[in-house]
């Protein structure tokens, strides 16, 4: 079932309605659809993320199992997670999972992720109210940055209740061959199991997105858990198959607002088509991106952008009007040029799209410039915000915003634009 606020609490953990022929028939049947997928999802280049999370001696492992179970083991990776060693701790938080994200066509299967590593520093005092929901805002980002790439991300939390769980973990301390497998933080998480329950529900509340939502997994009951995390992955996989509609080869250009990473790092997607022939980006920042690689001194930007086969740049370095309903703009803010873009749509009226110059709008909307070097300096924050409130009155528009998490969640629940 998808995740609704506060299901946690409410949750009520039930027998399987199957027998134990029918829960063998269904596995059965649901691991053919599965290797069925697999072969769609190779061919349509879908990279899929299956992120399972849950309690201590939920069954994470086995799980996974029963999903990758008739899968060709040359196109997915599972990997558990353990504690970030010291060079990971050195790097950003998400350093060592974007490392592992899969290629193209194939599949990654998350044995604990960035949940379990959030939700255990959150417990353990290292992460204080503020650092936490800063942890929070960069874990939407990073998923939507995912969604936005291209990437399925499918995320599984396995519920159980205190009981099973107790009794789990007896179980496993009693045999010498398995008592390995119980961790200090699995005692931990029963005794303070309410508390658990509590930081789970909060971070469950708090990442469940329209573009990757939570599937809550009753685990109390092995097969049936397993069927639920079967039938939750498929039906995710053909929903992605059946919206992913555009392929590569049918895109004539590409706008790239500016060449940083996260804006720029799936060039590679297009490669031997018409688009990667015509990607067009601001003239001023394109030479800042060159100089900064071929200097040694890349920062945001990425040497291997200017390896991509075949790619041909078209720049433009003023108000450029690509169609009746297209204008594009560039802005002196966070580089040297990024691209805006004014849209006419049937359905939503006019937009503007102001990329990372304003990253949100409460930025926008109290004139408060990002700190650090996102903007390289006040003044060009400044004269930018005032050009887009002139464009903004000019053309009666809605605004978007670079990184405004909320803003993305209420987009995606709207109508696609025309």
């Amino acid at each position: 079932m998808l995740y609704q606020k506060n299901a946690l609490q409410h949750f009520s953990f039930a027998e399987s309605p199957l027998s134990k022929e029918e829960k063998k028939e269904e596995l059965r049947r649901l691991s053919q659809r599965m290797e069925a997928l697999q072969l769609s999802v190779k061919q349509n280049d879908l990279p899929v993320i299956v992120l399972v999370e849950g309690w201590g001696t939920s069954g994470k492992g086995s799980r996974i199992a029963a999903m990758i179970r008739q899968m060709d083991p040359r196109f997915f990776q599972v990997v558990s997670t353990e504690a970030p060693t010291a060079e990971e701790k050195a790097r950003p938080f998400l350093y060592r999972h974007m490392k592992k994200i899969p290629e193209n066509g194939k599949f990654l299967f998350l044995d604990s992720g960035w949940m379990d590593q959030t939700v255990r520093e959150r417990q353990s005092g290292q992460l204080d109210d503020q650092d936490y929901q800063r942890r929070l805002e960069e874990i939407r980002v990073f998923e939507r940055q995912l969604f936005d790439n291209g990437y399925l991300l499918v995320k599984l939390f396995l519920h159980i209740g205190k009981k099973e769980q107790h009794q789990r973990i007896q179980s496993l301390l009693h045999d010498p061959d398995t008592a390995w497998r119980v961790s200090e933080h699995d005692r931990w998480q029963n005794e303070h199991y309410e508390q658990s329950l509590e930081d789970f529900e909060q971070y469950l509340d708090a990442t469940s997105l329209p573009f990757a939502p939570w599937h809550l997994i009753d685990s109390t009951h092995r097969k049936q858990s397993e069927i639920d995390c079967l039938h939750a992955l498929c039906a995710a996989i053909e929903e992605a198959l059946a919206e992913k509609g555009l392929k590569p080869e049918d895109i004539d250009l590409l706008i790239i607002s500016h060449l940083h990473f996260d804006h720029a790092g799936g060039l590679s997607h297009f490669v031997g088509t018409k688009a990667i022939q015509n990607v067009i980006v601001s003239e001023a920042d394109l030479k800042e991106a060159y100089f900064s690689v071929m200097t040694g001194n890349p920062g945001a930007y990425i040497r291997t952008l200017f390896d991509v086969e075949g790619i041909q740049f078209k720049p433009i370095h003023e108000t450029t009007k690509l169609a009746d309903d297209l204008t594009l703009f560039i802005q002196k803010s966070h580089t040297p040029g990024v691209i805006g873009l004014i849209l006419h749509t049937e359905n939503h009226g006019n937009i503007i799209a102001t990329s990372d110059t304003v990253y949100t709008a409460q930025s926008y909307r109290d004139q408060l410039p990002p700190g650090g070097t996102i903007n390289k300096t006040t003044d060009e924050f400044f004269e930018n915000i005032h050009r887009i409130q002139a464009l903004e009155k000019e053309y009666d528009a809605t605004l978007l915003f670079g990184h405004d998490i909320d803003q993305i969640v209420d987009w995606a629940k709207k109508s696609p634009i025309d």
